[in-house]
């Protein structure tokens, strides 16, 4: 038995939450709750909304007696006690759909609650202790923290009290790009949490009908929004970028650019060298075989990602500024066919590294992408030139300074860059960082002349293997 149920809601069960668009579902929740954009409509409060404005609502450091609660909404009250003699089993997904502009056209698309899910609420009225509760939230909006970071939440007391978590149920089961995380519940333990992408998913205290999205407003809380790319492992190319679950992509129909959704979690994404930065190249025949994808109505891209839009004016996601592309090629995920593909298409990652099947030295790590020197400036004057690792070195530390450096250029990273899979950044000095590879700084080697040399190779230097 789950410590954290609230006692008069110990008995019941979560029902399984339905795992497609809400749109498509016929209804978010059991019960023959069906949503409507409307509240009150059947299944949803009729309480107006709380008469504060979101704006007037302090962030979540700001004591919880200064946000005024609502007026015990009918959607708070625990489910059903029917339920209690069911036999449901754990959730194999989260209880979260996607609401789609349709329903929503001011927000764009954004995840959402479905049916009966367990909340964390606080007990007795103070900020100290925090239990969970089985209540209705089908279409109730959700929400991640700036401040918390990959599998922790750093939200608490006050905090906590304002933006209720959505909690998992022992025995529940999520996969890629859902994860459950551990979290504090105060005085009262810990409890399990929902999570996307690694971030915990919260609910709004004043959001107290379905549809409401009053928490966009509060400083570094944003509305879950998806996200449809991740990172994976790949022995053979070294790590790189696939999608995300359910994704939207844009192909050509009877000459005209359409876009559909279509599952493609774990499919791998490309980009292509003749784009340019911030702006698509591939149309047409091109996008038959390389069809874009295309982000959700209100995607919001943070560094290195952003939206770059196409001549549809669908906007498309972009890796450091490069548009990403799936291979109709791929037939299953994790297949990588569209590799190298004209020597124009390469599978996307945020280190400037390629891999090349050497004619003597077999599979090997090359510089390709987005390559800078020292100044930060971007110089491709060793475009596809061979990468070598440093035995002296050592797992994020450099030993490669002066008259090294100089024979053996660093692969220098951009002072934004951040860790991706099995490439790190360390930080050489003041206004130099570099890449390293499963730990070991990159470099070039001043004697190889054009792609691929291999004149680096020495008693203590290493060519770069994936």
């Amino acid at each position: 038995m789950n410590p954290f149920i609230n006692k008069s809601c110990r008995n019941l069960v979560i029902t399984l939450a339905c795992t497609g668009l809400l749109t498509a579902c016929g209804g978010g929740g059991g019960g023959g709750k069906g949503y409507s954009s409307t509240p009150g409509s059947t299944g949803y409060s009729s309480t107006a909304p709380s008469s504060m404005a979101a704006s007037s609502i302090a962030p979540s450091s700001t004591p919880a007696s200064s946000v005024a609660p609502s007026s015990t909404p009918a959607s708070s009250t625990p489910a059903s006690s029917s339920l209690a003699s069911s036999s449901v089993a754990p959730a194999l997904v989260p209880p979260v759909v996607l609401v789609d502009s349709q329903i929503n056209a001011a927000d764009g698309d954004y995840f959402v609650a479905s049916g009966d899910v367990l909340v964390g609420m606080p007990e007795g009225g103070g900020n100290t202790s925090f239990t969970g509760q089985l209540l209705s939230r089908t279409g109730f909006a959700l929400y991640t923290f700036a401040n918390d970071t990959t599998g922790v939440s750093n939200c608490s007391g006050n905090c906590l009290v304002n933006w209720p978590p959505l909690l998992a149920n022992p025995g529940d089961q999520a996969s890629a790009p859902y994860s459950i995380i551990t979290r504090s519940m105060g005085t009262a333990g810990t409890a399990l949490q929902w999570a996307y992408h690694g971030k915990p998913l919260y609910f709004f205290k004043n959001d107290t009908v379905a549809g409401q999205t009053a928490g966009k407003a509060i400083a570094n809380w944003l509305l879950a929004r998806p996200m449809p790319t991740q990172i994976v492992a790949n022995a053979t190319l070294g790590s790189h970028l696939a999608a995300a679950g359910s994704v939207k992509l844009a192909t050509p129909v009877n000459g005209a650019e359409q876009t559909s959704t279509a599952e493609r979690n774990g499919f791998t994404l490309y980009t292509f060298d003749n784009d340019t930065a911030g702006v698509s190249n591939c149309s047409g025949t091109c996008l038959t075989n390389w069809p874009a994808l295309i982000a959700h109505a209100g995607a919001v891209a943070t560094a290195p990602y952003s939206l770059v839009q196409r001549a549809s004016g669908e906007m498309q996601w972009a890796l450091n500024g490069m548009p990403l592309y799936f291979f109709a090629g791929d037939t299953q995920a994790g297949q990588t066919n569209g590799e190298a593909i004209g020597n124009n298409w390469f599978v996307a990652r945020t280190p400037a590294v390629a891999v090349n099947n050497h004619p003597t030295k077999n599979r090997l790590l090359v510089a390709h992408g987005n390559i800078l020197n020292a100044a930060g400036a971007a110089d491709n004057s060793r475009l596809d030139f061979t990468l070598y690792t440093f035995d002296d070195d050592t797992p994020g530390v450099t030993t490669c300074f002066g008259g090294c450096l100089a024979a053996w250029p660093a692969l220098y990273a951009p002072a934004d860059a951040q860790a991706f899979g099995d490439f790190s950044v360390i930080t050489r000095d003041a206004t130099t960082k570099q890449w390293a590879y499963k730990g070991l700084p990159l470099y070039f080697y001043v004697g190889d002349s054009k792609p691929g040399d291999v004149a680096g190779e020495y008693t203590d230097w290493t060519i770069a293997r994936p």
